[in-house]
Order: C-alpha cells, then structure tokens, then sequence
C-alpha cells in the first residue's frame, strides 16, 4: 500500500493555522463593537427601556422563551424540617414537570412574615446547596433577616443525572461534565442546557411568590461562579425580581474571548454576542433596581472585563436617577463567595429589600445532614419516574421532529451571510509523481482571509479522471490512515480530492489554552465551536460551506473530468451528509463509519464527547434525523 504520511504538512503562503481563530474573533469584536455603539446611544430612560427590551426578548428568543411567561411548579412538597435559634430549615421539593424534581433548602426566619426572600442558585460543587461554603451563604443571609430559597441545579446536590445507586458512584462526574454531557448533545434540538437553568430558577421564583409567607415584591437573587451565570440569565429574562447580587462572573466578552479559555454548557448562550449583547446588558437590563456586582481581585474571570462593565454601567443608573442602586464589592480573594462577599450580600439585601442595616450579627450554621431532601440523597433513586437530562432531550426532540423546510433552515445556516470570493484555485509546490500515482498540494479561497487546502492524488498516467472528494477527521494529515480505501479508488480508475475544512489538517489551529488537549473539553476546538455558538453560527455550519467551494474548486482542477463524488468518513461525514442536501451536483455519495441516527445518538450510553461540539450542528433534529 501506498504511504503517504510525507504529505501531512504543506507550505503555504499564509499561516493557516491561526484563520480560523482570526476570523471568529474578527466576527465576535466586530458584534461586541455593535452592541457598545447601540449602549452608547442611550440617552434617557425611554431608549434605556428600549435596550432593555430588546437584550430580554433576544435572550429569551435563543432560548426559546417568552418575555413575561413564567414557568410554574405543577406540584411542591416538604420532606423535612430543621429548627435553629432564630431561623427554621424547610427542605423543598419541587416539580416543574413530570419526572423532574428540583430540591431545595427555604431559611425561614422566626419573626413572623410575610418575608422579602433571596433566591439563592449555586455555583458548580458538586454538593450542590449543601456545599459547605453555600449552606454559610444562605447562614449570612438568614441572619440579616431574609428568608432564603437555595436551589441545587440540574447535576448537582440531589440531581445528578448518571448515578448508579448500587455503585454510588457516576459515569459521568456532576456539575459541568454532567452539564456538558447532555448539553452538547442536547444542542442537536435547538435547546440549550441554559434553558434548564432559566426554567428552574424561574420555577423556583414562582414557588417563593406562591407562598403565603413570602412578599413577592420583594425577592432577590445572589449567586457566585456558575451560580453568577443563573443569576444573570434570572436578570436578563425574569421581571419579577426586585435586587440582584452577581457574584465572581461579571466581566465582558472580548477580555473573556482574549483569555483563551471556554466556559461551560450553560454560559454558552447562542447568538447572544451576534445580537451585539455582553455583560453589560446584564446590568442594564436591571436598571434602576438595585444590583450588587461581587467581585474577587484574583478570578480567573478577568477583572479588566468587571471593571470595564462597571465603568460602562454607572450611567444608566444615573439616568434613571438612580446611581445608589449600583454598587460594586471587591474582596481580595480567590474564586469564592467569600466571607466579605457574603456580607456585603446580607448588608446590601437587608438594606433594599427589608430597608435597615444589619450589623452583621451571625444566627448558628444549619446542620448540613439534616438538609438533605431525599432519603437515598439522590432524586434518581429517591423517585420511580426520575428523568435524567438525556431524557428530557430525548422527549423534547420527539416533540419538535418532523418539521418541514429542512432544506431552506439548512442553507440559511450554512451560507449564513458568508460571502464566497474569486477562489483563486492554484498548486502548492509541485506534482510528485510515484510508482503508482501522482500527488499535488492545492489551495483555494472560501471566503475574505479563509482558504482551503486539498491533496490530489490520481493514477499516474491518467490525465482527466472522475474525483472523489473525501473528508474525513484530521483531513490531509489522516491521509495515510485512509490509504487502503485510496487505493481502491485509484484502482477503480478514480481520483482522490482529500480536503480540509475549517479547524482540520493544515487548518488545524494553535492551542490557546494550554492546560486543556486541542480537542478536549475546554480545549482550543471546544471554545472556538462555544464561540462560534455566541454569533448564532457552528462549525459545522461553516465546514459545510467550506465542503460547497470544495466541490467549486474539484470542478476546475485539470485532472477532473466533470465528474464528482463524495465520501465521508466517521463523525466528519456529517459534513458530507449535509453538504449533498445542499449541492446541485448529482453526488454518488458514500459514508463510511458514520452515525446513522441523530435520534439514536442523543440518548447512546456512554459517547464519545471527543471534539463534540464540532460535530453537532444546533437544531438538526428538527428537520432530520
């Protein structure tokens, strides 16, 4: 057999490792610049609620939600009771909908009520509310006076979705890899993991506004890291909410982009910076309620970003009239709640929804093992009809299937407002001529600064034969791995087109964030395909344009005689399964080794979550299978 491992590099006249990279953060300042210029344009309350509105209904639209449509519990029920001096511990379950139950903690204080209430939603530990450092919060908080209502998310606390009762143990670990496992998947319907959050915290407001004991007028929202991300997304989406404390996540997208790094399943929110939105309009869209940023000198979240947005936001409060509801704490601190943020939480809570000031005075630390709402610990057991995440999608996905148009909702995500330029198609270097075959490097333009390149390999004495363009992972640089079936093809008197797409081959780009692999999660591939998924855009979608002008340029090289066809191989035939549903050539298509069904690898235990993201095309299951 023929090798050809010494054609797994190319010289080319640009540095085809960082376009791709270039050009995705070319597209994301140029949306962030968008959005400064449209804030920079508020000049009174009138365009400032007009801003508001726009940034909550564009949110809510990538979500799939309606402004002022609050989802609400169909059942709630108490599985337990703790009392302590000056406070009691309920702990709560509720039921957003069949098969899903969301456990809480609610610290009522003695006084008699009704209570302003603080919504407390954690951050990712994996004890979820009963996490030491979280359990102290809601202590802090309790004791300035406020009732407190924690929430453990969707794969943490009490709600780990791939438990195994008899091990006790999980296959996937909880918080973000369980968040991820089913949310990269779950993007093949449309629905991101955000939307889970969003609607479990809304769920979990209109439970406290349901309650006798509760002043739905006054009710807060604190929490940190990935607890700082459901406060926002509360912020950007729920009107009920009267103060708002954002802890160790606000900051701005392009320092956050410049960092290299990714961030998990639910932070990702599409389209978010394509409609020109950033952290600021998290603040704004509160404007003039009063809104606490909390913040930690030594975050991995830049700081440059927080004060940016602090700088930038001040203004709104001031047209409203307003500049004492927008505060800022900074702790000299690591990644935490600390304790100065706790403080400055039950200070500025007590202060505007309870209106007094609290000296700071701590009630006693609740017992954690009494806080636990299930008897086994985990709902996956506790409950016979329990559905894991997986499941929801599952369901969700039958819900949406079979909708008309695919063709058209494909093509207007895969040519999206890209524009196609002269291809200037030409070699790179020479033909290598070989016993059996002849080899040559090309090269061609797919769109402004964005190139493609291919190896050509024909039978050696052949002038103009039939060409079979051939993706697969790793594109040229897994040419040698493909060697056996390129044979059969030169033998079938055929040429081979190997090409790359965007992120593979010589397109593969450089690490930006080190400490994680180039195709890991949270490595180089998973933030470019997050930050692609920001600008209402995937790397499948732009692979599958890039695959189109592949078939452009396979036309004009001279060793075609008119005649194509396609082969995809692994999950990158998902490129060539889409791209022949667009082309307007007569393809003799082959997948090899493909996935067979979408449907059936949304719910396959376990996968293969290897470069994932740049195998999931959001929505697909919508219109196929």
């Amino acid at each position: 057999m023929a090798n050809y491992e010494n054609y797994s590099c190319f010289w080319t006249p640009y540095d085809s490792r960082s376009q791709l990279g270039r050009h995705i953060e070319e597209r994301f300042f140029a949306k962030l610049a968008e959005g400064r210029a449209a804030r920079d344009a508020i000049a009174d309350e009138a365009s400032l609620k007009a801003r508001q509105d726009y940034v909550r209904k564009a949110f809510l639209d990538s979500l799939g939600m309606q402004p002022d449509e609050y989802p609400q519990p169909i059942d709630s029920f108490v599985t337990g009771s703790r009392a302590y001096a000056g406070y009691t511990v309920d702990n709560i379950v509720i039921v957003p909908e069949p098969g899903v139950y969301i456990t809480t903690n609610l610290y009522l204080p003695a006084a008699p009520g009704p209570h302003a209430a603080v919504l407390f939603l954690c951050g990712h530990a994996a004890e979820g509310k009963n996490y030491p450092n979280y359990a102290e919060v809601c202590r802090y908080l309790v004791s300035a006076g406020l009732a407190v209502l924690a929430v453990d998310p969707t794969g943490q606390g009490e709600r780990w979705n791939f438990y195994d009762p008899e091990t006790k143990q999980t296959f996937v670990h909880p918080t973000v890899p369980d968040h991820d496992h089913a949310g990269c998947r779950g993007l093949l319907t449309g629905r991101s993991m955000a939307w889970w959050f969003v609607r479990d915290a809304m769920c979990a407001v209109s439970y406290l506004c349901g309650r006798d004991d509760i002043d739905s007028s006054r009710i807060g929202v604190t929490g940190n890291s990935g607890g700082g991300t459901q406060t926002s997304m509360v912020m950007l989406s729920d009107r009920r909410l009267a103060a708002f404390a954002p802890g160790t996540f606000i900051m701005d997208l392009g320092s956050m982009q410049r960092s290299g790094q990714a961030q998990d399943s639910e932070q990702i929110w599409q389209g978010y910076v394509e409609n020109g939105c950033d952290h600021a309009d998290i603040l704004l869209s509160c404007a003039p309620k009063p809104v606490m940023v909390l913040a930690v000198a030594y975050d991995f979240f830049p700081k440059e970003g927080t004060d940016a947005t602090m700088e930038e936001c001040a203004r709104y409060w001031e047209i409203c009239g307003k500049p004492e509801n927008l505060g800022r704490t900074t702790d000299a601190s690591f990644h935490e709640y600390s304790d100065a943020l706790k403080l400055a939480a039950g200070r500025f809570f007590a202060r505007h929804l309870l209106g007094k000031e609290w000296d700071g005075t701590l009630l006693e630390m609740p017992d954690i093992d009494a806080s636990v709402c299930t008897v086994s610990g985990q709902t996956s057991t506790e409950y016979a009809d329990f559905k894991p995440s997986t499941q929801l999608y599952v369901e969700y996905a039958e819900q949406i299937a079979g909708q008309p148009g695919g063709k058209e909702w494909l093509a207007k995500r895969v040519w999206k407002d890209r524009k196609p330029m002269p291809m200037n198609l030409r070699p790179v270097r020479g033909t290598d001529v070989r016993e059996n075959d002849r080899v040559t490097k090309w090269m061609w333009r797919t769109q402004k600064d964005m190139f493609g390149y291919g190896l050509v390999i024909t039978p050696k004495d052949a002038e103009r034969v039939p060409l079979t363009v051939a993706v697969w992972d790793g594109g040229t640089t897994e040419t040698d791995a493909h060697g056996a079936w390129i044979e059969r093809e030169l033998a079938a008197g055929r040429g081979v087109f190997v090409v790359d797409l965007s992120g593979m081959g010589q397109l593969e780009p450089y690490p930006v964030f080190p400490q994680a692999s180039l195709y890991g999660h949270y490595g180089t591939m998973y933030k470019l395909c997050s930050d692609m998924l920001m600008l209402n855009d995937s790397i499948p979608a732009l692979r599958t344009f890039d695959l189109l002008r592949a078939f452009e340029a396979a036309k004009e090289l001279p060793v075609c005689d008119g005649t194509i066809s396609l082969y995809g191989f692994g999950r990158s035939a998902l490129y060539a399964r889409l791209a022949a549903e667009l082309s307007d050539e007569n393809l003799c298509v082959t997948l090899d080794e493909a996935i067979e069904s979408y449907d059936d690898f949304l719910s396959a235990e376990p996968y293969d979550d290897l470069d994932i993201l740049s195998h999931t095309l959001p929505g697909y299951l919508a219109y196929f299978a």
